[in-house]
């Protein structure tokens, strides 16, 4: 009797050891299944445009619309998930491969105005892919905004050349920091041999010497503009901005000499259209009896 209530007594403890055992091993089970989905789960943000449209008349129009650039879709870091706007419209897209929320206006009253609100929920990504076959042919272009074959780059350009790409990159980033005056808005686009010349700017002339100094020493550079905003936030018209992305590690990768941003988290950059380095940018378009002011 007594050895098998000893031998019952070691099967419950084994038993009991079993199970703790399982438990453990659930545990750790559960705890990689929880590493592994936190690697693969999706940012998800917001961000939300306001717009005034206002009928700049004195009578009743009829059939007047509006396209707002709403993101760009081609090479982009985002994926839309869901746009809600308090007027109904349609999202298309436009031929500088930028997606549009277009509202139609069937009447509006003399000097009447309409709110147009505007949120997009977006799952963001830091690292898009950098395809070096599309860079080569479209992002060492010279343009009128970016003449950099011209006698007055040469020697900029062979200061800045240096043995690896990413010194190149640094040192013109550095360059254009340190002799480039930042003047504030200028509703005109003068291009880089402007800027080169008078060293002064806004964005714009930061974004197009930077590109041209960069694609005169083959680095192939793409110009953007969008806005720079904090993590889900109503944009303003102050929020909109110009920089370029150069194709450096295998990823697209902002720089911005005139807010000082290279490397680290590009997050913030929120890219509306990507320019062709050959004509002036437009924040929407609209039929010529409104008027459109962000705010």
């Amino acid at each position: 009797m007594r050895a098998a209530k000893v031998i019952a007594n070691f099967l419950i403890f084994f038993a009991l050891l079993m199970q703790q055992s399982c438990d453990v091993s659930k545990n750790t089970e559960q705890e990689k299944k929880g590493v592994t989905e936190e690697v693969f789960v999706e940012e998800l943000r917001t961000i939300t445009f306001r717009y005034k449209i206002t009928n700049n008349t004195d009578r009743i129009v009829f059939n007047e619309y509006i396209k707002i650039p709403i993101l760009a879709q081609q090479f982009s870091r985002h994926s839309i998930k869901r746009i809600d706007a308090n007027i109904k419209g349609h999202i298309n897209s436009d031929k500088a491969e930028r997606l549009t929320y277009d509202i139609a206006f069937e009447r509006m009253l003399p000097n009447e105005t309409k709110v147009v609100t505007i949120s997009i929920l977006y799952s963001f990504q830091n690292n898009e892919v950098y395809n070096h076959d599309i860079a080569l042919i479209d992002y060492l272009e010279e343009t009128e905004l970016m003449p950099y074959k011209g006698q007055s780059f040469s020697k900029v350009l062979s200061l800045l050349k240096a043995e690896t790409q990413a010194e190149t990159i640094s040192k013109t980033y550095r360059w254009v920091v340190q002799n480039m005056t930042y003047s504030g808005y200028i509703p005109q686009t003068y291009g880089a041999g402007y800027a080169l010349k008078y060293r002064r700017g806004d964005c714009t002339e930061y974004m197009y010497l930077l590109a041209a100094l960069l694609r005169g020493n083959g680095i192939p550079t793409r110009l953007v503009s969008g806005y720079v905003y904090s993590q889900n936030s109503i944009v303003s018209a102050s929020d909109y901005h110009s920089w370029v992305e150069v194709g450096i590690t295998e990823q697209w990768q902002v720089v911005d000499a005139q807010k000082q941003h290279i490397g680290g988290d590009d997050s913030m950059y929120i890219p509306i259209s990507y320019l062709d380095g050959k004509s002036s940018e437009k924040r929407y378009e609209s039929s010529h009896n409104l008027t459109v002011a962000m705010f």
